[in-house]
């Protein structure tokens, strides 16, 4: 299995219906189990189980009063959680560029020389195991004795180098991101597939 880099994790982490998830913590419950929700929707199986004469819905309808209410709520709460570490530890420039590529050509023109070198010097300091590989020395000594394409290819390798070390921070969170989002939506997907069965089995 790969390992997670924010870059990957972006397209779940900023859609904008994963991101509403974060409230499930604080108010899904209070809606989810509120008791007159719970109530209504008792009401309803009862009335669809005495006027429809299949028994298919009626069975779905009491099965989802059982437990559905439980694995939508938790499968929210998880996807929510995954989307909050997303929020809060995901790189901004990640965030905002779906790859390296896109990220070079737009901040290319806009970032003064002395910019890059900032660049360089976060690339220095959040080295790690993943990420030994650049010769920060050779880019800080080669910018000054340059110019034209020369020095338009060594922005881009800072700027693209940059990008990388920044989807790669923060190891754990990335990891507890992805796995939060796995559970969640295992558990959101569940009652479709277990409906899709049960009327599979009914039909054949």
């Amino acid at each position: 299995m790969p390992r997670p880099s924010w870059d990957r994790l972006r397209t779940v982490g900023n859609s904008k219906l994963v991101k509403l998830t974060i409230m499930m913590p604080f108010v899904g419950y209070l809606i989810i189990f509120n008791q007159h929700v719970v109530s209504a929707l008792h009401l309803a199986s009862n009335y669809f189980s005495e006027h429809v004469e299949t028994s298919l819905f009626g069975s779905v309808s009491g099965e989802f009063l059982d437990s559905r209410l439980r694995l939508l709520y938790f499968g929210l709460f998880l996807t929510g959680l995954g989307s909050s570490l997303f929020a809060l530890f995901c790189p901004l420039k990640i965030k905002q560029y779906t790859d390296a590529v896109a990220f070079a050509e737009r901040e290319l023109n806009f970032l003064p020389l002395p910019h890059f070198y900032s660049l360089l010097n976060d690339l220095s300091r959040l080295r790690n195991p993943d990420y030994v590989n650049i010769d920060i020395d050779d880019y800080r000594d080669r910018p000054p004795i340059i110019d034209g394409d020369d020095l338009k290819t060594v922005k881009i390798q800072i700027l693209t180098e940059w990008y990388w070390s920044q989807s790669h921070r923060y190891p754990l969170a990335r990891w507890a991101s992805l796995l939060f989002f796995i559970c969640g939506f295992s558990l959101l997907s569940y009652p479709s597939a277990a409906t899709l069965v049960s009327g599979l089995r009914a039909t054949f």
